[in-house]
């Protein structure tokens, strides 16, 4: 074979050879190269339709649900339906259902305020009887001052009174004071009232300040009467008065001792007793309290 066609048959055969090789595999790209390398674009698959199937005979849209018929329906639009009208009927409950919620908190809000109410009555009740029950403690201890006695004499210069009270309290007697108003011959009235306050124990008696009169005139006064007020604070700081009406004869008074002028009678009666003949024709029209002439 001549020596050109000899090279044009072992082209031939190179180049078939080459189309029948296989590609070499691509080796995985390693150092730093690697992090550099392309991925390859993935193929999606697209979805294939499922082909349109009629329901069988034995289709319920709500399968295993009885309360009602209408879950038994054979297709969708009809359980739809009923699902609709199941959701109305249960709307509808749950506004009945709303609107008892509703009474109920209105009655349970009527029952708090009755309960407020009679808390609040609880209350006043305690603080009353609390206050009742302070009253009453206060009505044991505190200080309870009586006018026991009124002394008078003469003096040079007129008449000195002298008053003893008593302290029958569990507790003292805290800023006595007495005030005199006398009554002498012309009817005046005169008050006496020394600036003086006492402490008074308690369960004691107790002679207050000399209450003096100057007034030589009132020596030689027939009768006299005086009534005596005193004034007085317990240890609970409350303020307390007592009064008693005394009679006496001043012109039979001495200048040494005290003497005791009546108390708590009718002083009209005791100046008739006690002035006796002086008085005169005047017990002919004297009363014994009635309106009436006196007998005898």
């Amino acid at each position: 074979m001549p020596r050109g066609y000899r090279c044009v048959v072992f082209a031939v055969v190179g180049w078939l050879a080459l189309c029948g090789a296989k590609p070499p595999a691509e080796q995985p790209e390693s150092g730093n190269n690697a992090q550099y390398a392309t991925p390859k674009p993935q193929t999606l698959a697209t979805p294939t339709p499922a082909p349109a199937t009629s329901p069988s005979p034995d289709f319920a849209a709500y399968r295993g649900y009885d309360p009602d018929p209408c879950y038994h329906a054979k297709d969708h639009d009809a359980a739809d339906l009923c699902a609709q009208w199941r959701a109305s009927i249960a709307a509808e409950k749950a506004a009945h259902e709303a609107r008892r919620a509703t009474t109920w908190s209105i009655v349970a809000t009527l029952l708090n305020v009755i309960s407020l109410l009679l808390v609040a009555f609880a209350l006043f009740v305690t603080i009353q009887a609390n206050t009742i029950a302070r009253k009453i403690g206060q009505a044991q201890t505190r200080a309870y001052l009586s006018i026991k006695s009124l002394g008078g004499k003469k003096t040079p210069t007129g008449l000195v009174f002298r008053v003893v009270v008593q302290n029958s309290g569990q507790s003292p007697a805290l800023a006595a004071q007495v005030v005199l108003d006398i009554i002498g011959k012309d009817d005046g009235e005169i008050q006496i009232l020394p600036d003086i306050e006492h402490y008074i124990p308690a369960q004691s008696e107790s002679e207050l300040a000399f209450c003096y009169l100057q007034d030589e005139v009132a020596t030689a006064w027939e009768s006299i009467v005086v009534l005596v007020r005193i004034a007085y604070s317990d240890v609970f700081y409350d303020m307390h008065k007592n009064a008693e009406r005394f009679a006496g004869l001043p012109i039979k008074w001495g200048g040494k001792n005290f003497t005791d002028l009546a108390q708590g009678i009718h002083i009209a009666s005791y100046l008739r007793a006690t002035r006796g003949d002086s008085m005169g024709a005047d017990d002919s029209t004297a009363n014994d309290g009635d309106g009436q002439p006196a007998e005898g």
